[in-house]
C-alpha cells in the first residue's frame, strides 16, 4: 500500500510561539477540500484540524502563537 506523504494546499501561514525557548514554529493551512490544519514540524504531525480559520486562529492565540507571514499559492505542497 502506498501512503501519501504530501498534499497540495490553497495557502499557508507561519506562526511562531515566542513564549517558548527556543521559539516554536507551526504552519497553518487550508487544504483543497477547505479543511484547516495546524502542522507542527517538530512533532511531524497535525496538531489541530477543523473547518474554521477563526477557530484555528483562536487556538493558536491561546497558546501565545503569533502570525509571522502568509503565502497565497494554490500549488504549495506540504507534508500530509
Amino acid at each position: 500500500m502506498i501512503v501519501a506523504t504530501e498534499k497540495t494546499v490553497k495557502w499557508y501561514e507561519v506562526w511562531a510561539g515566542y513564549a517558548l525557548v527556543p521559539p516554536g514554529l507551526v504552519f497553518l493551512w487550508e487544504d483543497l477540500q477547505g479543511n484547516i490544519e495546524v502542522y507542527c514540524p517538530l512533532e511531524k504531525r497535525v496538531c489541530f484540524y477543523g473547518s474554521s480559520y477563526e477557530d484555528a486562529r483562536i487556538w493558536l492565540s491561546e497558546d501565545e502563537y503569533h502570525l509571522v507571514g502568509r503565502i497565497d499559492d494554490e500549488d504549495t505542497v506540504v507534508p500530509a
